[in-house]
């Protein structure tokens, strides 16, 4: 409540900025930004920056019910329907080559609500169609191109197709995303060599200081989300799970809470953690979204299923069919192998419950309801659904064994990463070794110290190398990417 209440203050405060302007401007900046945009004239991506305090008036509104905030983001939308109406289309697409963040999704959101013809004119003057159309074509447009230019447009997109069903949005969005996925993303789940996309399969040279832009995780993270929603396709929660773990988990200092803006992936680097007084880039504002939204995306649900997508200690508390329940989940992921769940009720609730195998839970995957073996087959990235009808005290346990195994650069089978289930592990070393085992049994020279939860030890050529999550990582040297075998 003291957060809401601080939250609502905030939008008491901003009342007060856009009553004194008295045309609708609430940006943190000046009008005269997006002035220099349309002149060409340098400046720092104005829209970008308006866009996060107009998610943050969307959300409170949203999440907060904070009915104010939505009257603050619709006067602001009318100064942008004035501004954009003086533009014709060249016009306007040269306006939009300027990284805009996600205010198309903003847009579409609020089109979504009101359905107001001028928040519709509105969304479709934000309409990359430079982009969206190449990307409709099949075109490259994204090798060594800005990577968190593009992506939050084209979840803007996404949500252009949930408020109109134009199925050419929802075009765009496939498209682009298997452009990137699995070609331009390393072991991680990560993209970007600096803030650019890489060529097609040509990872094997983009192994440097300042790989894996965290704003990019992010974004692809919540694009991805809508395709999850969309289709349930697993390959989805897969590649969500790898992010989550490999990504958001990695990227904040566990004492302090500072936010790395990249990860190295060069040998003999280290994460480069953000100040409190002397640095602010915009992975501070991602990071403060991606870990107060870490529960967005555990369960999902349809009219006849709960879906748990993530295992991740947490309660759903929800309805079925005028029943209300609670799904508890609870474990020690990944230092422990198994999650278990216990279900409470009103009375009995017949559905589904459909447990996500991953992609990488290939051998030794195991349910049980109430002491009882569910039967497989437990198919890796894939969904197990157990229906029943579900009462009061029962009790589910899921089980999936983690493995070692090895994730190589597409351009280069010899050149690994190390893996232990979805973890990729990073070899605690400032210098680029190799190893002489195969990358196809890598269980037999990477071993696992037993007495030690997640400590793993490898023969290099220049001695044993230890190995631990990428999480876990502070301030030690480290390497995920190394040569092995012949």
């Amino acid at each position: 409540m003291q957060i809401k209440a601080k939250a609502d203050c905030i939008i008491d405060e901003l009342w007060k900025c856009q009553e004194h302007n008295g045309n609708g401007w609430l940006g943190s900046i000046p009008e005269k930004y997006l002035e220099k945009v349309v002149k060409k004239q340098k400046v720092w991506a104005p829209h970008y920056t308006l866009h996060k305090t107009m998610m943050g008036l969307w959300e409170m509104y949203e999440h907060a019910e904070n009915k104010k905030a939505l009257v603050l983001l619709e006067r602001f939308a009318d100064w942008f329907c004035r501004w954009t109406s003086k533009f014709d289309r060249k016009q306007m697409d040269d306006i939009l080559d300027y990284e805009t963040g996600g205010m198309l999704e903003v847009w579409a959101n609020l089109y979504g609500l009101t359905r107001k013809a001028k928040h519709k004119r509105l969304m479709e003057s934000y309409y990359r169609g430079r982009l969206f159309n190449a990307v409709l074509k099949g075109k490259d447009v994204l090798s060594n191109r800005h990577a968190n230019t593009m992506i939050p447009e084209i979840y803007g997109a996404a949500r252009c197709y949930e408020v109109t069903g134009e199925k050419k949005y929802r075009n765009i969005v496939e498209k682009f995303w298997h452009a990137v996925v699995p070609s331009r993303m390393y072991s991680t789940g990560g993209h970007t060599a600096g803030e650019a996309w890489s060529a097609p399969n040509k990872l094997a040279g983009t192994l440097v200081a300042n790989n894996q832009e965290l704003c990019t995780v992010y974004n692809m993270m919540w694009l991805t989300r809508y395709l999850l929603r969309w289709t349930g396709d697993p390959i989805y929660s897969d590649y969500y799970e790898r992010n989550l773990v490999n990504g958001i988990l990695s990227a904040q200092h566990p004492e302090n809470g500072m936010i790395t803006y990249y990860h190295s992936f060069k040998t003999g680097g280290v994460k480069k953690w953000g100040t409190p007084r002397h640095s602010f880039w915009c992975c501070y504002g991602t990071g403060v979204q991606a870990f107060a939204e870490l529960n967005n995306s555990v369960y999902f649900y349809d009219d006849d299923n709960v879906y748990v997508n993530i295992y991740a200690s947490s309660e759903l508390d929800t309805s079925h069919k005028g029943t209300e329940f609670k799904l508890i989940q609870h474990n020690n992921l990944p230092y422990e192998e198994s999650s278990h769940f216990m279900f409470l009720a009103d009375g009995p609730v017949e559905m589904g419950i459909a447990f996500h195998i991953p992609w990488w839970a290939r051998d030794g995957v195991k349910i049980t309801v109430n002491s009882k073996k569910e039967k497989g087959p437990f198919r890796p990235s894939s969904f197990h659904t157990v229906r029943r009808v579900w009462e009061e005290g029962d009790v589910i346990s899921v089980t999936m064994p983690m493995k070692l195994h090895a994730w190589s650069v597409p351009d280069d089978k010899n050149l690994v990463s190390i893996m232990y289930g979805p973890l990729v592990l990073a070899g605690i070393t400032e210098k680029d070794v190799r190893f002489g085992g195969s990358p196809r049994n890598i269980e037999r020279w990477v071993r696992k110290i037993s007495d030690e939860p997640l400590r793993f030890r490898a023969k290099s050529n220049d001695g044993e190398v230890e190995f631990v999550p990428m999480f876990e990582v502070v301030d030690q040297k480290f390497g995920i990417y190394f040569r092995a075998g012949k």
